[in-house]
């Protein structure tokens, strides 16, 4: 399977660690990811990603940022299935306890507050697992 690749530019550089704005390409519609990708919405991405030679990049280089299918849909499955499976289970469940309708709703919404606010406690875990390969360009 090919990997999924984005150019980007260093916008700043701290130790160990970049911060890098990715670029639209033109050529996002051939891209085997393309459907699920956020980045086609014409909006500049800011990312901080971890390296160990940060030092050895500069400003303004442009790189490739490059991450396998596996993880790719392992950060959709995260972001998006994960929450929605959570949230229909929680609908579905709560409305049959309680038998109301807006209470399955709002509990539906609630279950997401916990979710997110552990996915966010769990940023070190996330950044080592999923890893973008830097290739200078």
């Amino acid at each position: 399977m090919a990997t999924i690749r984005h150019s980007a530019e260093i916008i700043k550089i701290g130790t160990n660690e970049l911060w890098v704005r990715l670029c639209r390409e033109s050529a996002c519609g051939n891209c085997p990811a393309h459907n699920n990708c956020s980045i086609k919405s014409g909006r500049a991405h800011t990312y901080k990603l971890p390296h160990a030679k940060a030092n050895t990049f500069r400003l303004g280089q442009q790189i490739e940022l490059e991450i396998t299918p596996k993880d790719g849909f392992n950060a959709i499955f995260w972001a998006y299935l994960l929450p929605l499976v959570l949230m229909l289970s929680t609908l579905v469940l709560s409305t049959l306890i309680s038998g109301d309708e807006i209470t399955g709703g709002i509990s539906s919404i609630i279950i997401l507050v916990p979710y997110y606010i552990g996915l966010f406690l769990n940023q070190k875990y996330f950044q080592q697992k999923f890893n973008f390969k830097i290739i200078e360009k």
